[in-house]
């Protein structure tokens, strides 16, 4: 199929290996497992890190032609709607390193429904952002104001997308989302709704993000959101609807657990909710509310809900959490690494990341005792990925590679490091000892004379008698 051939394209810009053992295999550009759920869902769905990379790499054609097969594939199976919204969704950080490349993208394909949705849902998350989530007696006026400008930024692209493509239910829910955090009258939310079902009556998400909007928190109540679970139950044949009956009490366990810290009662409220199915929002309540209490089926939650809905963010910064305290590092620095990709303002620290990269490094250590080298060095480079600015790593790592017997590896190791921190006198002194290792001595002569200038007495000794023997 073409989406085979344009997900190909996509990951040929850089693509994270699959976990080993996955039979059969996904499709390129595809993450989860393969196969289909109890009601015909299939577990797999869009890779977010493809749209971000052809992005980033200005790829519009690729990235447009994927987007809009994506579409295509749920539009011939309702069943697949997860596809084109998980790939939008993408775009839903407030990275502000996408809006120029978001801009450039509009201006390139200025009919591009998907291009105008993209850049949408990315706005329309900025307003997020400025809120803040806290709840509204805790947030100033301000911090709505920021949302409202945000928001009316968003609504022109999102309303152009879907009144170019009216079926594009990722843009509908954006806009529900939109009105539901400005207050808007349910009256509004339930035609937004109606007006989404229209292109496609038996969407789960769409009807997820209307039942949400009728929380107490939103001037709803939980009648509201009964009424509304039965009514959709009855009047389509997706089975997967059932589990809306189960989100009141999830909202119960979350004001349970957060406000009321009566957790026997939200973990009774929790356990409800799934007895509808497993969502999301019910295993990451019920993983948080355990996490210090029994940490083991707090895990079991997580990786559960990153089943159900693989690379959501919420579900990996839990399931990190948790690996870090086990001391699972190389698992911790995964999802660190994962969540720096797909949220990297919101989710994920510079201590996160030098966090992760410590981890590692305590890892690379024990391999290094246990003469597992090349273990040892795979771990220090993963830490040097997360944490770039960490000179230890960095002089572990040339240890690794000497005892390895790989000297030649270590210069453009140390040129990276020195591209970062081109003052560091300790750094220029090791690349000269590399290079003077490999015989290069006019190079090794140029950084030890530089080490010295910086105030590296070592880097002055070397090089007047490197000088000498000129």
């Amino acid at each position: 199929m073409a989406w085979v051939r344009l997900t190909c394209l996509a990951i040929a810009i850089g693509r994270v290996p699959a976990a080993q053992g996955a039979e059969p295999p996904l499709e390129p550009g595809f993450v989860g497992s393969p196969g289909v759920d109890a009601d015909g869902y299939p577990l797999a769905t869009a890779d977010k890190r493809v749209p971000l990379r052809l992005l980033r790499a200005r790829k519009f054609d690729s990235l447009e032609s994927w987007m809009n097969d994506l579409q295509a594939q749920f539009e011939m199976d309702w069943r697949k709607e997860y596809w084109p919204m998980d790939a939008l969704d993408a775009f839903g950080n407030p990275d502000p390193t996408l809006n120029a490349l978001l801009d450039e993208w509009v201006d390139a394909k200025p009919d591009s429904y998907m291009a105008l949705a993209a850049r949408g849902i990315h706005r329309a998350s900025l307003g997020w952002y400025a809120r803040g989530g806290k709840w509204a007696y805790e947030t100033p006026p301000e911090s709505f104001r920021n949302m409202r400008q945000e928001h009316t930024v968003a609504f022109p692209d999102l309303d152009d997308a879907v009144t170019l493509h009216p079926a594009l239910l990722a843009v509908h829910r954006a806009l529900l989302s939109i009105a539901t955090a400005n207050g808007a009258p349910t009256a509004l939310k339930r035609r937004l709704l109606d007006r989404a079902l229209v292109e496609c009556p038996d969407c789960f998400q769409i009807r997820a993000a209307f039942v949400l909007a009728l929380r107490p928190r939103w001037s709803g109540n939980y009648a509201a959101m009964a009424a509304f679970a039965a009514e959709s139950e009855h009047r389509s044949t997706n089975p997967k609807l059932r589990i809306l009956a189960g989100f009141a009490d999830t909202d119960r366990c979350n004001l349970l657990r957060r406000v009321a810290k009566r957790n026997d009662e939200a973990r009774e409220a929790c356990d409800r909710a799934l007895s509808f199915g497993e969502t999301l929002n019910a295993l990451l309540e019920r993983g948080r509310l355990l996490e210090r209490s029994d940490p083991a089926a707090a895990l079991a939650d997580a990786n559960r809900a990153l089943v159900l809905r693989p690379q959501n963010a919420d579900a990996l910064t839990l399931r990190a959490r948790l690996l870090a305290r086990q001391r699972d590092y190389a698992g911790h620095a995964r999802d660190v690494a994962l969540l720096r990709e797909l949220d990297p303002v919101e989710k994920v620290t510079k201590r996160d990341l030098a966090w992760a990269a410590q981890g590692l490094a305590s890892d690379a250590g024990r391999y290094r005792r246990a003469g597992r080298t090349a273990d040892q060095i795979a771990a220090l480079e993963q830490a040097i990925a997360l944490d770039p600015d960490s000179l230890d790593n960095h002089l572990r790592l040339d240890a690794a590679l000497v005892g390895s017997g790989e000297p030649e590896k270590i210069p453009p190791i140390w040129r990276r490091y020195l591209r970062r921190h081109p003052k560091d006198a300790r750094a220029h002194l090791e690349l000269a000892g590399a290079l003077h290792h490999l015989g290069q001595e006019p190079q090794a002569f140029a950084e030890a004379e530089t080490a010295c200038r910086l105030g590296e007495a070592t880097g002055c000794a070397i090089a007047a008698r490197q000088g000498g023997r000129r």
